[in-house]
């Protein structure tokens, strides 16, 4: 899987972590873009239709905030916090999470493209109808997460935690799922045609669908 890495600028403006440096943006219409933004906490506020282009935020928290379709393209995020928000028709591309939260975040019917999660905590977190293309799962943990209804095309699930995650009626033909930990996966089982697992993990979803093992 080739994937698009964040097109930055060489020069980024530096802009305080204030809630009124979104505001402004929205307020005007206007995208907000090349700034760097370092630990800002945004608790309890209407982001939603906020467009970033060539950023980079590091240390933000988002609390219970509402980004319901919120733009990022060619964002860099590290270790930010998305705990609770709504980001429900969001879109993001050539954009890139490293050590970050969104525990129970609300990401239905978003939008990934060229994305990569790296070393991030969405557990629980909401992706129900999501679309994903050319994006890149690494390590991290995505347990109880809802993958339910989503299409995942040329992306690749490498050493990340899925226990108990759903999968209902999502076909992960193609997807290599032998590093990561699908103990409890929850899926009808056609899903599963033409995915990669290996042995214990077959064995693992062979009880989870009702087939006895039988040693030998």
């Amino acid at each position: 899987m080739k994937r698009l890495p964040p097109n930055l600028p060489e020069l980024l403006r530096e802009t305080s972590g204030e809630p009124d440096c979104f505001q402004e943006a929205l307020f005007s219409g206007e995208l907000l873009r090349g700034v760097r933004i370092k630990n800002g906490v945004f608790v309890d506020l209407d982001l939603s239709t906020l467009g970033l282009r060539g950023c980079v935020l590091e240390g933000c928290r988002f609390l219970n905030c509402d980004l319901e379709e919120a733009d990022f393209r060619d964002v860099a995020f590290t270790s930010c916090d998305f705990s609770g928000s709504k980001l429900l028709r969001s879109y993001w591309n050539r954009c890139a999470m490293t050590s970050c939260k969104g525990v129970g975040a609300d990401l239905r019917s978003s939008t990934f493209r060229d994305m990569l999660f790296s070393d991030c905590n969405l557990g629980y977190a909401n992706f129900d109808s999501a679309a994903f293309q050319n994006t890149a799962f690494l390590d991290g943990t995505f347990a109880q997460a809802d993958f339910s209804l989503c299409k995942l095309v040329k992306s690749a699930f490498t050493g990340v935690d899925l226990k108990r995650a759903n999968f209902f009626h999502t076909p992960l033909k193609g997807l290599d799922l032998s590093t990561c930990r699908i103990e409890g996966i929850l899926l009808e089982g056609p899903e599963l045609k033409g995915a990669v697992v290996d042995l214990f993990q077959a064995a693992e979803l062979a009880k989870l669908l009702g087939v006895l093992v039988k040693n030998q």
